[in-house]
């Protein structure tokens, strides 16, 4: 039950952060450089004109974790949120079966690509966006990790690139087993 409430939690955080990013979070432009973020949980490297949108009152931690990056820009439609939490025990199978529910709750429409035994990768859309999500777990930390991108293009790509994540077992991009 904690999971499910921890993953409803992050699935409900990252749809008012997508919310907030989409809509650019303000109309005014401001000059912001290019640099790297160094969390607790990842660090990733944001482009110029880029924001970072912490939920109001989320610590960001090694072990629980929720930022947003999208660029300044009015009606832009390119996001990237990462997100890290605890799974509390619970099999990637539940977490998967909890989240695409959860999802669903949310006008998102989530289809599942791959599933390995250590990860899990979905794609779909979230409000009419186009939007891809990775969800990765470590079973023996008892962690999730959530990269949910909008609007591919080359910069979100590079910046996707450029996530390194604390626990390499999380890391959205790793070889799968052979």
């Amino acid at each position: 039950m904690h999971c499910l409430h921890a993953v409803r939690t992050t699935m409900t955080l990252c749809a008012l952060l997508l919310s907030c990013l989409l809509a650019a979070c303000s109309g005014e432009e401001v000059n912001i450089a290019a640099r790297t973020e160094n969390l607790p949980a990842f660090s990733i490297d944001v482009p110029e004109g880029w924001v970072t949108n912490l939920p109001d009152g989320m610590e960001c931690t090694a072990g629980r974790c929720l930022a947003g990056f999208a660029p300044q820009t009015q009606g832009s439609r390119s996001a990237v949120t990462v997100s890290v939490v605890p799974n509390l025990g619970k099999s990637l199978e539940e977490i998967v079966r909890e989240s695409t529910a959860n999802m669903a709750q949310l006008e998102a429409a989530m289809e599942l690509v791959a599933q390995s035994r250590n990860r899990v990768e979905y794609r779909g859309s979230i409000k009419g966006n186009d939007a891809r999500l990775i969800a990765t777990i470590d079973m023996e930390k008892q962690q999730v990790g959530v990269l949910l991108l909008v609007g591919e293009n080359d910069q979100v790509r590079k910046i996707v690139g450029s996530i390194h994540m604390a626990n390499p077992a999380l890391d959205f991009f790793a070889p799968e087993p052979r």
